[in-house]
């Protein structure tokens, strides 16, 4: 039981940014505590997995018949260059789409980065605010309004979700190859939890109007998990050596569950608290290495199920994404299946679970090179949307928005977009499905 880690170091680090004028200064915990925050309307996809539950589930119904609404590349000045990388998308309460976005030089140049607003409806350009390092993972909208990012140098960044301007930046530690990996995820409370890497792992609580340090848990392991978060307080995040952590409101660990391997996506809580988490695994009925979907008690960590994927091959590119829930209770999981000889993805399935029982009810096959997975997301008639295709060339199959019934697996419709890989989807208030591709543009696909 290791309690968190309640020094405040007055973290609220501001330096200048790009020729902007910042301020540092240190904050005791009784000014933390007097700083407020006061709530305005709720986000429409808050963070990545659309809210801290990361459940990757909207209440709104997508489209019956898409179209594509509007796109959006980046424009020659922007700081999104060659070898761009965008982030999932976030969306306010008012439907600003928020992305994250990175450029990766094939030269000595150095990284940079930015978070880029385009209005929901029309595409529109609405900010962008650079920042000196990539961002590698999806803004969080907090319940203000603020967006809250992580920067490849090193710092956690609070910025105006209207302007863009910065609020404050909060030095961390640097991310393992110039990026984080992890999302930010919002407490019920304002609070900013997220992942750090580098040389001192940890999960940490940050407040979200200055800043300042609240308090931080060890990891033995770097996480590329995105913390999910209770109503109540409680903490769950994944880390690279296989385990669970769970945390309660105090930021004690409850439990943590152990595996011998690698821990894949970001943990999801169901409508009646059970955690559900990847990691890798060897399961003796199958044969072989397998991912293991697992669904656990949120009081003591014991599991009430498991599902194993049929067996998969070895590779660095395997990877099995986040588990995805839909209103009925159901998990759903994309998973690599097999990677050939030649370190080629030779396909890639969804499996629809029971969320009771992880009896699996159905699987769709994605036979071709596809990429890495990304998680799905599910909309409030339990519709199933996923990307498919694509892979980062153009020379494979085109890249598609697919849309599948959440009962049965059957697919409902299909459109292009594009020819390179696309990240995972998220919904709008009114069903808008957007999606960004590897090749830096966004899509919105809607009625």
């Amino acid at each position: 039981m290791r309690p968190w880690d309640l020094a405040i170091r007055g973290a609220v680090l501001l330096a200048s940014l790009g020729g902007l004028a910042c301020r540092t200064r240190l904050l005791d915990p009784c000014e933390v505590a007097s700083v407020p925050v006061v709530p305005g309307a709720p986000a429409v996809w808050p963070s990545f997995g659309g809210g801290r539950f990361g459940r990757h589930r909207s209440a709104a119904i997508g489209p019956d018949a898409p179209r594509l609404r509007w796109s959006w590349s980046p424009p020659a000045e922007s700081s999104v260059g060659f070898t761009p990388s965008m982030t999932p998308p976030s969306i306010g309460a008012d439907g600003t789409v928020y992305l994250g976005a990175g450029r990766f030089p094939r030269s000595p140049a150095p990284y940079s980065g930015s978070v880029i607003a385009l209005d929901g409806d029309t595409g529109a350009l609405r900010f962008e605010s650079r920042l000196e390092g990539p961002v590698g993972s999806t803004p969080a909208v907090g319940l203000d309004g603020t967006l809250y990012v992580l920067s490849g140098d090193g710092r956690a960044y609070a910025l105006d979700g209207v302007s863009g301007d910065p609020r404050w930046a909060t030095g961390l530690t640097q991310g393992a190859h110039g990026y984080f990996d992890s999302s930010p995820a919002i407490g019920a409370d304002g609070t900013v939890y997220l992942a750090t890497e580098g040389h001192h792992p940890s999960l940490v609580a940050l407040h979200p109007a200055s800043g300042c340090l609240l308090g931080s848990f060890a990891l033995s392991h770097w996480s590329a998990s995105s913390p999910a978060v209770t109503d109540d307080g409680r903490v769950y995040l994944g880390a690279s050596d296989g385990a669970v952590h769970a945390l309660d409101p105090g930021g004690r660990e409850r439990w943590s569950v152990a595996s011998t391997d690698n821990h894949r996506g970001s943990p999801a809580v169901g409508d009646d608290g059970t955690v559900y988490a990847v990691i890798d695994g060897v399961d003796g009925t199958r044969g072989g290495p397998t991912f293991l979907c697992l669904a656990l008690d949120p009081e003591d960590g014991r599991q009430r199920w498991r599902f194993a994927t049929p067996q998969v091959g070895h590779g660095p590119n395997l990877g099995a994404a986040s588990p995805a829930l839909g209103p009925d209770g159901s998990v759903y999981l994309l998973v690599n299946d097999y990677q050939g000889p030649q370190n080629e993805i030779a396909g890639a399935t969804l499996h629809g679970l029971d969320g009771a029982t992880g009896r699996e009810r159905w699987s769709y096959r994605i036979p071709s090179p596809s990429g890495t997975v990304e998680t799905v997301a599910v909309d409030g008639a339990g519709t199933v949307y996923l990307t498919r295709g694509g892979g980062g060339y153009p020379s494979f199959e085109p890249s598609l928005l697919v849309a599948l019934d959440g009962a049965d697996g059957r697919e409902r419709w299909s459109i292009q977009l594009g020819d390179y890989g696309l990240g995972a989807p998220s919904i709008g208030a009114d069903g808008t499905i957007y999606v960004t591709s590897r090749q830096g543009m966004v899509f919105a696909v809607g009625r």
